[in-house]
């Protein structure tokens, strides 16, 4: 019989063979996913010069741990939910899709949750409208985890799995699941999962054995994701079977690890147990497996992927793969290849595009109306396009290297970013986002979590959104391409030159004070005399995720 030992020792090689690449992937998740706890409690707190006042400070720090495992979705939400603007006293908007959601999701994590809340709405003032704001918001929020959250949790199940016997496991395994067009039915099994570990909990007692019985279920989809619902969770339940306490002691056996990543306020968990305890998981995952198909439990006769777990003999280092189903024009996504300089214009312009699209559904989803962002009144923010194109360009020798390229991908965002801000500013007087009062801001142009989201984006870009897209712009003829592109840029410099001497300013796009002098008087004021209720309920503008030009 296996012991701890047994699966912890295979678990410490592998990450350190692999450790930034591990690292990496942790923190992706933990960031992405809301994997790992606590992890990115470090990166998405505010300076204690704002978040330390009082019963703001207790309110704002309750709102955040209930947000906490919705990743970089519970960062927008809570973001959202802090208020973008300056605020005599610190109270939570209620307008706008996010805002609504972040009420509607406060009670308890899980969709569920926010379902009854969303309900609840209906019955009271002004029904109508806050009950379809908090509807909207929580379809929204579903979306995110069927079909994002959840398929990234079986990838890095399936990485983990493939790395323990083929030292070359390619990062982009972690997408297997979109690459095989199981997206529907694995985000379907996970979301069940997630639906009955929520009733199951109103049981207390249930809810803790289901919780541990459970965490076999994305194991047996990253093995095969093709396994109907009901004979998922058959076999999760003859697998756990006599091993739910084993592994509740397993993670216990972790307890002095967590106590130290907590002194180290996370960094032990981003740089070392994360990966460690995944890994660790991923072996007893394997002991149960084998286990089970001995014992002929089951639908254990569906787990038929032996080359996952058997080391190859004639030194392949990559996972060579079984035929599960034929597939009509597979995706192949070659993030190595050379862009033309008409698809590298046209993606200008549609990375541009999205970028105004996404700040301007945070500002609807936040106060309830449309605010063209930017200086310009085209639908783009160029300051997207640009650093998109910069960091496929620049970035092109270090693509091999997706941990390496994402923090190049950080540090040019940055430069970008807060150079933009800095010439708008002293081109206009004007400042068109503000990041004071965020963790590690500088200037309030840039900052930690800003520059994370960017950085996500930018990679996300690099190996799959451009790829796609070279690919679909090829298949169009060469002159169809110069064409739109000729109009874009037409249009695209008319904008530029109009928007050069009356940018676009006003309302939900500039209204952003400095609020550098506010700060030194309050802390004045708190060093000379005890803080006011005023000064508890004090909060600093922010303006969330926002970098436009």
């Amino acid at each position: 019989m296996w012991k701890r030992k047994d699966l912890k020792a295979p678990a410490r090689s592998n990450l350190k063979r692999r450790y930034w690449l591990i690292v990496f992937i942790c923190f992706l998740m933990a960031f992405t996913a809301g994997e790992y706890g606590t992890t990115t409690t470090l990166s998405r707190s505010y300076t204690s010069a704002f978040s330390d006042v009082g019963a703001a400070a207790a309110q704002h720090h309750a709102r955040r741990l209930n947000t906490e495992n919705l990743g970089i979705f519970g960062v927008l939400i809570d973001n959202t939910a802090t208020g973008q603007k300056l605020k005599k006293s610190y109270e939570r908007p209620t307008k706008g899709v996010l805002a609504g959601m972040a009420d509607s999701l406060q009670s308890g994590s899980h969709g569920l949750a926010g379902l009854l809340n969303t309900i609840n709405k209906f019955g009271g003032d002004n029904a109508a409208s806050e009950g379809f704001i908090a509807l909207g918001g929580l379809i929204l929020y579903l979306f995110f985890v069927i079909f994002i959250k959840n398929i990234l949790i079986v990838g890095e199940r399936r990485w983990f799995l493939e790395n323990r016997i083929y030292h070359d496991a390619s990062i982009f395994r972690l997408l297997f699941v979109y690459r095989d067009r199981c997206v529907k039915h694995v985000g379907w099994v996970m979301f069940v999962k997630t639906v009955k570990e929520f009733l199951w909990m109103l049981t207390i007692v249930g809810g803790i054995i289901k919780y541990f019985e459970y965490k076999a279920i994305p194991y047996i989809l990253a093995e095969n994701p093709d396994m109907t619902t009901k004979d998922v969770f058959k076999l999760a339940r003859g697998m756990m079977k006599g091993y739910k306490w084993k592994l509740f002691i397993l993670y216990i056996s972790f307890w002095y690890w967590l106590m130290l990543s907590t002194f180290t306020a996370g960094l032990f968990r981003i740089f070392f147990l994360n990966g460690y305890m995944r890994g660790t998981e991923a072996e007893f995952f394997v002991r149960v497996r084998h286990e089970a198909i001995t014992n002929e439990i089951a639908c254990a006769d569906q787990l038929q992927d032996a080359v996952l777990y058997v080391s190859p003999e004639d030194g392949i280092t990559r996972y060579p793969g079984i035929v599960r189903k034929e597939l009509k024009n597979p995706i192949i996504i070659d993030f190595r290849r050379k862009y033309s300089l008409i698809n590298l214009i046209l993606m200008f312009f549609m990375f541009s595009f999205f970028g105004w699209v996404w700040e301007v559904s945070l500002h609807l989803m936040n106060d309830g109306v449309f605010v063209n962002r930017g200086t310009m009144y085209g639908p783009w923010l160029p300051i997207y396009g640009t650093g998109g194109i910069l960091v496929l360009v620049l970035l092109r020798r270090f693509r091999n290297n997706p941990p390496l390229t994402f923090i190049l991908t950080m540090i040019i965002c940055g430069i970008v970013e807060y150079a933009t801000s800095w010439y708008l500013q002293w081109a206009n007087g004007e400042r068109w986002w503000d990041y004071s009062g965020y963790l590690l801001n500088l200037n309030g142009r840039i900052c930690l979590e800003g520059l994370l989201v960017f950085a996500i984006g930018g990679t996300i870009f690099i190996y799959i959104i451009a790829p796609l897209n070279d690919a679909l712009l090829n298949k169009l003829p060469v002159k169809g391409r110069v064409t739109v592109m000729i109009i874009l840029l037409a249009c695209f410099g008319v904008d530029a030159a109009y928007s050069h001497f009356v940018p676009n300013s006003g309302k939900g796009i500039t209204d952003y004070k400095t609020t550098s002098s506010i700060i030194k008087y309050r802390l004045a004021a708190h060093s000379c005399s005890a803080p006011s209720t005023a000064d508890h309920t004090f909060t600093a503008s922010t303006a969330g995720i926002k970098r436009l030009n």
